[in-house]
């Protein structure tokens, strides 16, 4: 993993941190004491199929600890950081759709979430546009029928 992209998954996951710890505070400790830390959470066989896809499943018990409703935008993000990550990812979803005729929600919820990003006029720091090929498979996925279920 390059260093720009190391930088912004740990930015990513500091910020969550603070945003879990920040939630856990807020939710009736009116008492002024600290809040426990949160506990990582276990992640669903799709972030670990996608994780293992773009070869990264050294990351698993790193988003562990990202809060669950925040998972797809971390993933998503650590694909506009590293394009040779993002293409495997669009060809492991590409396999998936050929042979069952569907993506997950999931893997859809984060091409979407890919597609708004490169839209942004300004992108995160580390991140890159998309080049109009990889755009293109990136939209063709994100329109792809999904299924609530598990896909294999």
């Amino acid at each position: 993993m390059t260093r720009p992209a190391r930088l912004i998954l740990s930015a990513l996951l500091l910020s969550s941190f603070a945003l879990a710890t920040g939630e856990a505070f807020a939710q009736g400790n009116s008492s002024g004491e600290k809040p426990a830390l949160p506990k990582g959470i276990v992640l669903s066989d799709t972030v670990h199929d996608a994780l293992d896809a773009i070869g990264a499943t050294r990351l698993t018990g790193v988003f562990s600890y990202v809060g669950e409703k925040y998972l797809d935008i971390a993933f998503a993000n650590l694909l506009m950081a590293d394009h040779r990550a993002l293409k495997r990812f669009v060809k492991f979803s590409s396999k998936r759709l050929k042979r069952n005729g569907s993506v997950s929600l999931w893997e859809k919820k984060v091409m979407l979430l890919v597609v708004g990003m490169n839209d942004q006029q300004r992108l995160a720091p580390g991140a890159k546009r998309l080049s109009s090929r990889m755009m293109g498979s990136v939209s063709d996925l994100a329109l792809a029928p999904a299924s609530s279920g598990r896909v294999r």
